[in-house]
């Protein structure tokens, strides 16, 4: 069965407010990185991204957005699948920080007021459940093991025995709401090319700066789908939406 009966409720609905903020300046005196040309090459050279990504689709993968993905809830965003079989998929958006503390939804768990941990976006399915991943070679008791060190938990027992107990420190990250698709439906949208797969890894669930983990694997993933087109190596990827563009850089830049 499908966990999307998760008993866990956030005291109230809290707006998430602003999610992203991209992009800074050089400090000054840093040396701008090397100009990067387009080489001219006949248009063989230029490939067009077509087709769907290889690979199966199971729990403990990432989706990764494709950039022609448009759904405001998914643009630019990776999902961790928890779980995927015959009645459907579940996952959370793992790279949509808030800046609504995970204490302020949840202030009735002794002890995780003395966290700082904000609340992740989860995904737009019922924004006022809390799920939550704990990074750890052994899970609390009542979790589930969705990777060899990534356990997934939705019961306030689970939090009362994480948080209520001093000087025990597991790494977690809280989620509110999830991603859920019918049977059938994320194969059909894969099928259409709105997501790539790439295999599951505690070190981006858990990363320091959750902002820079899509554009590494939409990089990583895209390249190397692109490889089994034919795009030789050493190519890098344009920002274009629709096609790769091989790339070198400008001697003596």
């Amino acid at each position: 069965m499908l966990l999307f009966a998760l008993v866990v409720s956030a005291a109230a609905w809290i707006g998430l407010g602003a999610w992203a903020a991209r992009g800074t300046a050089l400090p000054a005196g840093e040396r701008s990185p090397a100009r990067v040309h387009p080489v001219q090459v006949p248009p063989a050279q230029v490939y067009r991204v077509q087709g769907k990504p290889t690979g199966a689709i199971e729990q403990g993968k990432f989706l990764v957005a494709r950039r022609s993905l448009r759904d405001p809830n998914f643009v630019e965003t990776v999902v961790f699948l928890i779980e995927f079989n015959d009645d459907g998929a579940l996952g959370v958006i793992i790279n949509r920080p808030t800046g609504v503390r995970l204490s302020r939804l949840l202030p009735r768990v002794e002890g995780l007021g003395e966290h700082e941990e904000v609340v992740y976006f989860g995904g737009p399915v019922s924004r006022s459940q809390i799920l939550m991943l704990f990074h750890a070679e052994h899970g609390p008791k009542g979790t589930r093991r969705v990777l060899p060190s990534v356990h997934f938990g939705a019961s306030s027992e689970i939090f009362e025995q994480v948080f209520g107990k001093p000087g025990v420190e597991t790494e977690f990250r809280g989620y509110s709401g999830y991603a859920g698709w019918a049977p059938g439906q994320l194969e059909a949208e894969i099928e259409r090319g709105d997501w790539n797969l790439a295999a599951g890894d505690s070190r981006m669930i858990f990363a320091p700066d959750p902002l820079k983990v899509w554009p590494k694997l939409i990089d990583q993933t895209t390249i190397r789908f692109a490889r089994r087109q034919g795009v030789p190596d050493g190519g890098r990827v344009s920002r274009d939406r629709a096609r790769l563009v091989v790339f070198q850089r400008q001697e003596g830049s």
